[in-house]
């Protein structure tokens, strides 16, 4: 056994039927039951269940993989991006699955929980100012990927963020819904939005 690592009792290594990675996605839908009645249902979907805790664990996947499939990034290559913490926590758990190197720029003044959960799972950690807030981190992960051939995310701008909702949790809230009236989320970068799109 490793030094440092966790081995779980009577489980070998080829025990273990998925990785943390496989988990990304297909979150729980449940039923909200004090908020509904015999007429209205409200549900809500898990994404906190997603293993760096948020919806945007299934875009770093899409990210990342989609690069792979362009042919604009390979093992061994750095991938770049300009975050306040979730995107990056999910691009570097996608990083460490295909075995890429993760650059994050990030403004001060944002949660260093998220900062230091990025660091943890093998992601180097840019600040920049917080008085230039995501437009300052933005120019910077530019500057980084044309300086050093790096490959630039870019969450804010890509089709592929959008996309990402449309062909991952859109289908899966219709697919266990027959009807949905409304849909209600938050807003950051703005890729959730495409899922009223699908239902």
């Amino acid at each position: 056994m490793k030094k440092g690592f966790i081995h779980l009792i009577g489980m070998s290594d080829e025990g273990a039927s998925m990785i943390t990675y496989d988990l990304i996605g297909n979150t729980p839908l449940v039923l909200l039951e004090h908020y509904s009645d015999d007429k209205v249902k409200i549900y809500a979907k898990i994404e906190q269940w997603n293993p760096g805790g948020s919806v945007k664990d299934r875009l770093g996947k899409y990210l990342v993989e989609m690069a792979i499939q362009e042919g604009r990034v390979r093992a061994g290559q750095t991938i770049v991006e300009a975050t306040a913490g979730n995107t990056g926590i999910g691009l570097a758990i996608a990083a460490n699955r295909y075995h890429l190197k993760c650059k994050i720029f990030a403004p001060y003044g944002f949660s260093e929980e998220k900062i230091n959960i990025m660091i943890a799972l093998g992601a180097d950690v840019s600040r920049t100012s917080q008085s230039e807030g995501m437009h300052g981190a933005q120019l910077a992960a530019r500057s980084y990927a044309e300086k050093y051939g790096a490959v630039y995310m870019n969450q804010f701008e890509s089709e592929h963020n959008p996309d990402t909702y449309f062909h991952t949790l859109g289908p899966e809230l219709t697919s266990a819904l027959q009807q949905i009236d409304y849909f209600v989320a938050g807003i950051g970068s703005g890729g959730t939005l495409q899922v009223p799109h699908v239902i």
